[in-house]
C-alpha cells in the first residue's frame, strides 16, 4: 500500500477499474443569479473533465483515473435548492467532494448535509462569516466540519468597504441594506461594525425582501437619516430596482452609493444607472499569475484570455478563478488521500481529503497564495474597492481599482476623479451639434487611463479615422530612425535621397514642423503641383519626388525656418525620406516603432482623402470596419491614421511616461522632450498660424506634429473630422476626444476648448 492521508475514521470510497472519480458542482445556473454561477461551474468542468465531460480536464487523471463532475447541479442561490442538491450528492456514495455553493444561503443549508457523510465542500463565491468563523477563534453558526472556501470572509470584505469610505471618501455617516440572505445580511453587518469601529455613525440598517420590486420605501426610510453613503450588498433584480428608482427618492441626491460582488457583475454595471457606484469585492488582478497544479503556461491572464472562445461569452461574474482553485485544491486532495490496491482499485480515504485541506499552506493558485485555516477560510482574502465610470466599458471600470485590502490593513492606490463637468460638456456639445456620438479618455501619467465615456454610437474598439491627429505619430516614426543613427532630422534630405538635391537646405525635421517653406494646406489643399499627396494609386516615393523636384511650385516656395505653413506635400516628402532611410515601407516603419512595443491592436494608415468625397461638412462615408479602406503604396502621412481611443491613449501616455510604452522604451526621454519643444519659437523665432485664417497667433507655437499653446504649455493636435489629442505636460495628463463629423460641425480645435478647462479642473482637483 502505497503512502496516504488519512486514517480511515471518515470512510473509503473505491473506484474499481475502469470507472471515473465522481466530484460534483453545485452552483446557481438557473435564475436570477444564474450570472454568479455558471462561471463557477464552466471553469470546474474545464479543470475537472475538459469541459465537455468527456475528455480529460486541465488537471489531468489522478493515478490513471479519469474524473467526472457529473450533471451540474443547481443551489438555485437558495437554502431549499442547496439542501435539496445536498441531498441529492450524499445519496451518491462514490462522491468524494463538492464544489460549490455559489450562494451563502445555499451552502448554510448544504454544510450539515455534506459534512455528516463525510465529504468536503469547496466554495469559490461564499463569503458569509457564518460559515467559517469571526477570525478570532469563534466557530461561526453555519460552520460544519469538511467545509472550505476559497472565496475571502466578509469580515475583511466589510473592513474594506468601511476603510475606503472613511480613508477615502471622508464619508462619517452611513446606512446600509441588505436581503436577509446570510450572504447579505453577514456583510452588511461587516461593513456596520467596521464603519462604527473607525468612528463613522450608522444611521439605518434595514433590509429588502427578495423579489420586493418597490424600493421607494426602503429608500425613503434610508434618506430620513441622511446619510452620506449607501451600502447595499445584495443582488440583482432588488439591486437593480433601487438605482433606478434613488433618485426619485427626496433626500437620496448626493448620496454615494456603494454595492458589493453580487453585483459587480456585467448584467448590473452594464445599466446606465449603475454608473459612479463604488463597488468592493475580490482582487480581480490575477495578472499572470499559475495555478502550481496545472501547466506553467495556464496563467489565469490566458485562462481569462480564452474563456470567449470556449463558451462565447466573457466570465460574467467574479469568482471563475475562485473555481480554478477551488477544483485543483479538492483534485490535489485526493490524489494526496489515495492509493492503488493490488486489484487496481483506487482507495480514497475521506478523511484524508479533509486533512490535506486543512495543513494546505501557501499554495499558489490563480487568486495568489492560498493557506487554510481551521475553519475553512483558505482564500488569499484580498479585496479592493473599484470606481464604476462607464457601463459602457465594465472591464474598464473592474480595472479601475481605487482602494485595496488585506488582512494587514487597507491602502489607497489610485485618486479619485470626478469627470461630472466633462461629461456633461461633452454631451452638451455633441446634442448641439447633432452628433452621432463622441469618445473620450483622459490618462494620467501616474495613473494611467482615469477617465473614458462613450456617447451614441460609440462603443469600446470602435475605430475612426482620425485626420491630422496622424500628425504626433508620423512625426515619432522619424524620430525613432533619428535614435536609430539612420536618420539625422537636421541633416538635408538630399543626405538620404538623390532627388534631393532639388531642395538642398531642407532637413525632415523642418518638414514635420510645418517650416521647411513648400506649400502648406492652405490656403489651398488642392495646390496643383502637388496634387499627387490624394493619389492612392501611385507610390509615397514616387509622389515625394514629384513634389520636390516640380519647377511649378518655384515662385510659392520660401526659404526653411522663415514662415509657418501648416501641412500637406511636405508630410509626404518626410514618410518618404523615412522610407529611404531605412529601406522599409511606412507601414512595417509605423508596426516597428509604435504597434508592436505598445501591443497596439489597432493602428494603420491608408490614403482617405484619396478614397473618400473631398467633403468638408461632413464625415467621410467609413463604417469603421478597416477592410472597406482601400489599401495604399502612398498613404497620407499627415492625415492617413485610422484607430481606437484605446490605442491613441496608449501613445499619450508613452509620451506622458518619457517614451515608456509598459516595460518597452519606444523613444528616449530626450528624444520625447524634442518631440514636446517648440520649434518654431527655438529655430526662427516664429508663430503659428492658425490654418483656416493664416492669421499669426502670438501665443501659439509649433514642435514636431505638436501645436504648442506658449501660456500654458500644453500641447495639441487636432484634426479635420473632429478629433483632437493634447497633453498638459506640468501636470502630467493627456486627453484624446473622437467626434466624426467635418470641420464644421465636428470642429476639433473647438471641442478642445470645450474640454480643455474642465478636463484641466477635474485632474487638478483630485490630484490637490
Amino acid at each position: 500500500m502505497a503512502d496516504h492521508l488519512g486514517d480511515g475514521s471518515l470512510g473509503e470510497v473505491r473506484v474499481e477499474p475502469g470507472e471515473e472519480i465522481q466530484i460534483r458542482s453545485l452552483n446557481a445556473i438557473s435564475g436570477d443569479v444564474a450570472f454568479l454561477g455558471i462561471p463557477n461551474e464552466r471553469s470546474i468542468r474545464e479543470i475537472a473533465s475538459g469541459g465537455d465531460g468527456q475528455t480529460t480536464g486541465l488537471f489531468g487523471k489522478i493515478k490513471g483515473f479519469t474524473i467526472s463532475v457529473g450533471a451540474g447541479l443547481d443551489d438555485l442561490c437558495s437554502a431549499d435548492g442547496g439542501q435539496a442538491a445536498a441531498q441529492m450528492i450524499v445519496a451518491d456514495e462514490q462522491v468524494v467532494g463538492v464544489i460549490g455553493t455559489s450562494c451563502s444561503g445555499a451552502a448554510a443549508a448544504a454544510s450539515p448535509l455534506i459534512s455528516e457523510a463525510g465529504m468536503v465542500m469547496i466554495s469559490p463565491s461564499n463569503t458569509s462569516p457564518s460559515l467559517t468563523s469571526d477570525l478570532a477563534g469563534t466557530a461561526g453558526k453555519n460552520y460544519y466540519p469538511g467545509y472550505y472556501r476559497t472565496a475571502h470572509n466578509d469580515l475583511y470584505q466589510g473592513a474594506a468597504a468601511a476603510g475606503f469610505a472613511t480613508e477615502v471618501l471622508g464619508v462619517t455617516t452611513a446606512a446600509a441594506i441588505h436581503d436577509g440572505d446570510p450572504y447579505t445580511q453577514g456583510l452588511a453587518q461587516a461593513f456596520a461594525d467596521a464603519f462604527e469601529a473607525l468612528g463613522g455613525t450608522i444611521t439605518t440598517f434595514t433590509a429588502v425582501n427578495k423579489g420586493d420590486s418597490d424600493m421607494i420605501p426602503v429608500l425613503t426610510e434610508v434618506a430620513s437619516g441622511s446619510p452620506e453613503l449607501l451600502f447595499f450588498p445584495i443582488f440583482q433584480p432588488e439591486g437593480d430596482f433601487i438605482v433606478r428608482q434613488v433618485h426619485e427618492v427626496s433626500g437620496m441626491d448626493g448620496v454615494t452609493l456603494m454595492a458589493a460582488d453580487g453585483l459587480m457583475v456585467s448584467n448590473f454595471m452594464e445599466l446606465p444607472e449603475s454608473e459612479g457606484l463604488y463597488f468592493s469585492g475580490p482582487d480581480l488582478r490575477y495578472g499572470s499569475n499559475g495555478n502550481q497544479s496545472l501547466f506553467s503556461t495556464v496563467t489565469a491572464a490566458r485562462y481569462l484570455e480564452e474563456y470567449p472562445f470556449r463558451w462565447g461569452e466573457k466570465p460574467s461574474a467574479a469568482f471563475w478563478a475562485h473555481s480554478v482553485d477551488a477544483t485543483t485544491l479538492l483534485l490535489e486532495a485526493i490524489d494526496a488521500a489515495s492509493y492503488v490496491d493490488d486489484d487496481g482499485t483506487l482507495v480514497i480515504d475521506r478523511a484524508g481529503v479533509r486533512e490535506f485541506l486543512s495543513n494546505v499552506r501557501d499554495y499558489q493558485g490563480f487568486t495568489g497564495l492560498l493557506s487554510c485555516d481551521e475553519f475553512g477560510d483558505c482564500g488569499s482574502q484580498k479585496i479592493t474597492v473599484i470606481g464604476h465610470t462607464n457601463s459602457s466599458d465594465v472591464d474598464g471600470s473592474l480595472a479601475n481599482v481605487i482602494y485595496e485590502y488585506s488582512p494587514a490593513g487597507g491602502s489607497q492606490v489610485r485618486l479619485l476623479y470626478d469627470f461630472s463637468a466633462v461629461s456633461e460638456a461633452l454631451e452638451g456639445y455633441v446634442a448641439e451639434q447633432g452628433m452621432n456620438g463622441a469618445s473620450l479618455v483622459v490618462v494620467h501619467r501616474d495613473d494611467g487611463v482615469i477617465h473614458q465615456e462613450f456617447l451614441g454610437e460609440f462603443q469600446p474598439g470602435r475605430i475612426s479615422l482620425i485626420a491630422s491627429t496622424s500628425k504626433l505619430i508620423s512625426a515619432g516614426v522619424l524620430m525613432r530612425l533619428h535614435e536609430d543613427g539612420l536618420l539625422d532630422m537636421d541633416a538635408p534630405v538630399a543626405d538620404v535621397v538623390e532627388w534631393g538635391s532639388a531642395n538642398p537646405e531642407i532637413t525632415p525635421a523642418q518638414l514635420v514642423s510645418n517650416s521647411s517653406g513648400l506649400v502648406g494646406l492652405m490656403p489651398n489643399p488642392f495646390y496643383d503641383p502637388y496634387v499627387c499627396q490624394f493619389d492612392q494609386t501611385t507610390t509615397l516615393q514616387a509622389c515625394a519626388e514629384a513634389i520636390f523636384t516640380t519647377t511649378d511650385d518655384d515662385a510659392d516656395v520660401a526659404p526653411p525656418d522663415t514662415e509657418f505653413r501648416y501641412g500637406g506635400a511636405q508630410w509626404q516628402v518626410a514618410g518618404a525620406v523615412a522610407e529611404a532611410a531605412s529601406g522599409k515601407s511606412w507601414a512595417e516603419l509605423v508596426d516597428e516603432t509604435y504597434v508592436q512595443p505598445c501591443g497596439l491592436g489597432t493602428l494603420a494608415y491608408t490614403s482617405p482623402f484619396g478614397q473618400f468625397p473631398m467633403d468638408w461638412t461632413v464625415y467621410p462615408p467609413f463604417d469603421g470596419d478597416p477592410a472597406s479602406l482601400m489599401p495604399s503604396d502612398n498613404p497620407m502621412i499627415e492625415g492617413g491614421v485610422h484607430t481606437t481611443s484605446d490605442d491613441y491613449a496608449t501613445l499619450l501616455l508613452m509620451h506622458l511616461r518619457g517614451g515608456m510604452c509598459g516595460e518597452n522604451r519606444v523613444h528616449s526621454a530626450e528624444a520625447i522632450d524634442v518631440l514636446h519643444s517648440d520649434r518654431a519659437a527655438e529655430m526662427w523665432d516664429g508663430s503659428a498660424l492658425d490654418p483656416m485664417t493664416g492669421i499669426a497667433i502670438l501665443s501659439q507655437g509649433y514642435g514636431y506634429g505638436w501645436w504648442t499653446d506658449r501660456d500654458t504649455g500644453r500641447i495639441w493636435d487636432p484634426g479635420a473630422f473632429g478629433s483632437n489629442a493634447w497633453l498638459d505636460l506640468d501636470d502630467g495628463y493627456g486627453a484624446y476626444v473622437v467626434l466624426e463629423g467635418g470641420p464644421i460641425n465636428g470642429d476639433a480645435q473647438k471641442i478642445g476648448l470645450v474640454l480643455d478647462g474642465p478636463v484641466h479642473e477635474a485632474v487638478l482637483a483630485a490630484r490637490g
